[in-house]
């Protein structure tokens, strides 16, 4: 039944996780998914940190030293954090469009969906699936509500917004009266977790440097169209987070023999291997049938062959990424990341200079695949220096 149970919370989170990216990319023109992507990279920003400073620093210690902190102490800094972060893209999307934009709907939401990240986040590693699995189902048929109500009036702009906003308010009810336990806080936090907190956060800073720094530099010369199709492309491997983040306190749990196992090999690279095809029949073949040539997802057709090979590399790098983050050490986690941070930063510029769009795109997967091989190195030495050591009760390994 629990292997039900995870099984199921893996599917309504994926399908949960698909939505606002999916909707946007459907949707919004190119210049509108240009704006768009402000307040999402502020999110994604926000859940870096989230995993940095709270959620992975939680199961670090959790792991390693076999303490845990309570609900409490952690819903306490987590609503601290979400809410500076949310407060952040409320402000930036103000500046960028002005006071009568909805920069109060992107921020709130943004804040929102940043805390019920990570209540879910907790309820995964407590092993509540029937519980996990009813939220996401609420928060999709929410979202599908909202969506379908906003559109005709306020337009797709605003009603991917509040779908959004919708989506994490009726799922993170779920989190049911704890939501109201408040104990502690960041700088007892801090505290309890410095310790894992440091190489988690300047890995993430290092991360968010080639992440969402580059993105930055490179908007005001590529203009609010092209963009667009450029953040699109790290949309399409979508699959490989829907896949893998539902799962990511699992694989940050499992034995430490079952990393490198052939059985667990083969799911890697067969799996990245196919999601790889779907994503470049999608766009060849399925995508120009349903007409969405004004779409982003319609853009992206002129890329389908980056986008499949970016997600090979995005899945690959990102399942061995999860497993230097709960085994690695500071100086293998920073080593990774200052890799994958100059290439992040450097390829995709190199490539806009000599080749415009077309050179950022491929600059940016070039900058992936070589991120993906460090990361399996990394996680090849740090699984094989922690072998033999024992495998915490409360964690269980993840089922691949």
């Amino acid at each position: 039944m629990r292997r039900i149970a995870r099984g199921a919370g893996a599917l309504s989170g994926a399908v949960y996780s698909a939505l606002v990216p999916i909707t946007a990319l459907i949707l919004l023109s190119p210049s509108q998914y240009g704006i768009f992507s402000v307040p999402y990279l502020i999110f994604s920003f926000g859940l870096s940190l989230q995993l940095s400073t709270v959620t992975e620093a939680w199961t670090r210690r959790r792991v390693g030293d076999l303490a845990e902190s309570t609900w409490r102490e952690f819903w306490t800094t987590l609503v601290v954090l979400s809410a500076v972060v949310g407060g952040g893209a409320a402000a930036v999307l103000a500046v960028v469009l002005g006071p009568e934009s909805p920069w109060w709907l992107a921020g709130t939401a943004v804040t929102v969906a940043l805390a019920r990240n990570g209540a879910r986040y907790f309820d995964v590693a407590k092993s509540r699936g029937t519980v996990i699995t009813i939220a996401d189902i609420s928060g999709i048929v929410a979202f599908a509500a909202v969506l379908l109500l906003l559109l005709p009036a306020a337009g797709p702009f605003v009603a991917v917004l509040g779908g959004w906003l919708a989506s994490s308010l009726t799922s993170i009810v779920w989190t049911g009266v704890r939501l109201a336990q408040f104990g502690g806080g960041p700088r007892s936090w801090v505290r309890m977790h410095g310790r894992h907190i440091r190489p988690l956060l300047a890995d993430s800073l290092l991360l968010d440097a080639g992440s969402i720094g580059t993105p930055f530099l490179l908007a005001p010369f590529l203009g609010a169209t092209k963009f667009g199709i450029y953040r699109g492309i790290s949309n399409v491997a979508l699959p490989v987070r829907l896949i893998l983040e539902p799962l990511r306190p699992s694989i940050g749990g499992q034995r430490i023999g079952a990393v490198f196992a052939p059985r667990n090999i083969v799911f890697v690279f067969g799996l990245a291997a196919f999601l790889a095809a779907g994503c470049y029949l999608a766009l060849e073949f399925v995508v120009p049938l349903l007409r969405l040539q004004t779409s982003t997802l319609g853009a992206l057709t002129a890329f389908s062959i980056p986008a499949s090979v970016f997600v090979v590399a995005n899945f690959v790098g990102h399942y061995y990424y999860i497993v230097c983050r709960s085994r690695g050490t500071q100086t293998q986690i920073i080593l990774g990341r200052v890799a994958q941070t100059a290439g992040a930063i450097v390829i995709p510029v190199l490539g806009f200079l000599a080749l415009d769009l077309d050179g950022a795109i491929w600059g940016f997967v070039a900058a992936s695949a070589i991120s993906a091989a460090f990361w399996a190195l990394i996680a090849l030495r740090a699984t094989r220096s922690h072998a033999g050591q024992p495998t915490p009760p409360a964690t269980e390994p993840v089922s691949l």
